[in-house]
């Protein structure tokens, strides 16, 4: 792949590990997947672990920061959260891209990500 190109990998939930997301990253390539809603993770400017689903709510739907995921095997990662009306359950994304760009959104039973 020319290393011009910007490579996304992305994932639906089941099939994310901490080794395929270190395998992308090795790649120089970008992981965009979607996780579980269980685990936790911890912003890097504090010690306090959350649940992973907590962060988006119908009255706060768009949600992302630098932060690490999973107690068992940190990853330190993007993680970017969204809840559109009409979804049981937020969409929960973890990515190496900056949070500022990256960003989830739901049309029909797709994600997009938009730069």
């Amino acid at each position: 792949m020319p290393q011009e190109y910007l490579v996304i990998v992305s994932a639906d939930r089941g099939v994310y590990s901490d080794w395929l997301y270190q395998a992308i990253v090795e790649l120089g390539w970008h992981p965009f997947l979607r996780i579980n809603h269980r685990g936790q993770y911890c912003h890097s400017s504090s010690d306090s672990w959350q649940p992973l689903a907590a962060v988006v709510t119908h009255h706060n739907p768009n949600w992302s920061a630098q932060v690490t995921c999973f107690k068992t095997n940190p990853i330190n990662c993007t993680r970017v959260a969204r809840w559109d009306d009409g979804y049981a359950a937020p969409w929960l994304v973890i990515t190496d891209l900056d949070s500022t760009t990256a960003d989830v959104r739901m049309k029909s039973e797709l994600s997009t990500l938009f730069l």
